[in-house]
């Protein structure tokens, strides 16, 4: 499942750099290889491999939620929750890629042109597909300890990016560097803040188990995930009025 997360940001960078006839080839090959690979499942079991493939209904514990253990199971376990968790991450996508990633929005010729030789640079690229992933992580409607990996290593990257310590000197600087490392810590000690909690069985049975996350663990990783996109918000919108600001200057 996790590599879908990133499929929306790589479509799009398909799409500026191509245009949408690339981008159809490079997507229809995926589905090719997709399909082989998973050709022996769909012809033994098509269902379950659909279903429980790419991350499909499973037994989604609330005791087991880094994200959302600070919510009340009946809160947790509710379809409308779920369903407002997807229209928020569609919602963020739609945002950042309006806004921040397309020049000119869905409304330009950017993203309209059937080909195209478009050219993005490296850190615009990395920060495209991180964020897209970051979204799909902080609108997971629950998020395991095994999940960390997920998206641990692009957490330095995303505050560093947002908060942009090298354009500062001196004690704004330090500040920003601390803020990043605080913000990498901050993702990561919530996994490691557990207590003891009861847990249920493949066969029904509770039972009462250690490394359970606590409820203070999740509140610090909901605060953390929500400043870092609201600084990556922010950083963008910044340095697109600074870069304006630039080009007036050199007009003028």
């Amino acid at each position: 499942m996790q590599p879908l997360l990133y499929c929306p940001a790589l479509g799009l960078c398909l799409v500026l750099t191509g245009g949408w006839a690339h981008a159809l080839l490079c997507i229809a090959a995926m589905l090719c290889l997709q399909l082989a690979v998973g050709a022996p499942f769909l012809m033994t079991n098509p269902g379950a491999y659909l279903a429980r493939a790419f991350g499909g209904p499973g037994d989604l514990q609330h005791a087991w939620s880094v994200n959302w253990r600070f919510l009340p199971e009946d809160i947790f376990q509710k379809r409308s929750f779920t369903v407002g968790l997807q229209v928020m991450n569609v919602f963020l996508l739609a945002w950042f890629a309006q806004t921040r990633w397309i020049p000119g929005g869905f409304l330009s010729r950017s993203i309209r042109r059937w080909t195209t030789t478009g050219l993005l640079d490296d850190s615009t690229v990395i920060a495209m597909w991180f964020t897209c992933n970051f979204v799909g992580v902080a609108c997971l409607r629950t998020v395991h300890f095994q999940f960390l990996v997920w998206y641990f290593h692009s957490i330095p990257f995303l505050a560093w990016y947002a908060l942009q310590p090298d354009r500062h000197r001196g004690w704004p600087w330090v500040l920003r560097c601390i803020l990043v490392v605080a913000i990498t810590l901050g993702v990561e000690l919530p996994y490691l803040i557990t207590g003891h909690g009861l847990v249920r069985g493949p066969d029904g049975r509770q039972w009462e188990s250690p490394g359970v996350p606590k409820a203070s663990g999740s509140l610090l990783l909901q605060a953390v995930h929500w400043l870092l996109l609201l600084l990556l918000a922010l950083r963008c919108s910044g340095s697109q009025a600074a870069e304006a600001q630039v080009e007036k200057s050199k007009v003028s």
